[in-house]
């Protein structure tokens, strides 16, 4: 399993199954392919990822997750424990061992001395133009020691829809009137994106199932 990657990409795709809303997640590699799929809703305390050969992860927010914020990561299907995150970005493992902080960039750039932290978060967001969209937690710095080690920002994904729809009847006409700098714009907001997880050196001693399980549940999070 190559949750070990440095580069992992995680998307989020909703639906309505009859009775309830639902959130269907993928963790894929940067060139598409899927390593773990699960669900998730807003009245179950579960978030369930599997690989097709069974094995993954288990999300359990607390039954008093209202009070205490605390989310386990647990091994599937044996349901050991990894460890467990904080809805304020924290990790940490299942012995106590601090992970950091997944720290949400608004607070970033809103402080002085934060240079560093808000550098890689732009070098993360690659310049794809969505740097100026993050009104809502869209992007995230793993910070450790008070050392970034990771980064988890909403971006347009690398690989593309395997049975992209046709495009409107308004969507073809405005290729024809709209100038070429809007169309692309439009472009950009219209495109897939996902969530990227990219890990330092030093966050390659951290659990990689442990890593994934913490960012899964911090955009879980910021869909709510």
């Amino acid at each position: 399993m190559q949750v070990a990657s440095a580069e992992l990409w995680i998307v989020v795709t909703r639906h309505h199954d009859g009775r309830r809303r639902v959130r269907d997640y993928a963790v894929h590699l940067p060139d598409g392919a899927v390593l773990l799929r699960g669900q998730a809703d807003n009245w179950g305390r579960d978030l369930r990822l599997q690989a097709p050969g069974g094995e993954g992860l288990l999300l359990r927010r607390r039954r008093l997750f209202p009070l205490t914020g605390r989310i386990d990561i647990l091994g599937y299907p044996q349901q050991h424990a990894l460890g467990w995150c904080h809805r304020s970005g924290r990790v940490r493992g299942a012995d106590g061992t601090r992970f950091g902080r997944f720290r949400d960039a608004r607070s970033m750039r809103s402080r002085a001395g934060e240079g560093l932290l808000a550098g890689m978060l732009e070098a993360a967001l690659g310049g794809d133009g969505t740097s100026s969209e993050l009104s809502g937690p869209s992007g995230f710095v793993w910070v450790l020691d008070g050392t970034p080690i990771g980064t988890l920002v909403r971006k347009t994904l690398p690989f593309g829809d395997s049975d992209p729809a046709p495009p409107s009847r308004l969507a073809a006409l405005g290729t024809r009137i709209l100038p070429a700098s809007a169309r692309a714009a439009i472009a950009r907001r219209t495109a897939p994106h996902g969530w990227c997880l990219t890990r330092e050196a030093r966050a390659h001693e951290i659990d990689p199932w442990l890593a994934v399980g913490a960012a899964v549940m911090m955009v879980e999070l910021a869909q709510w």
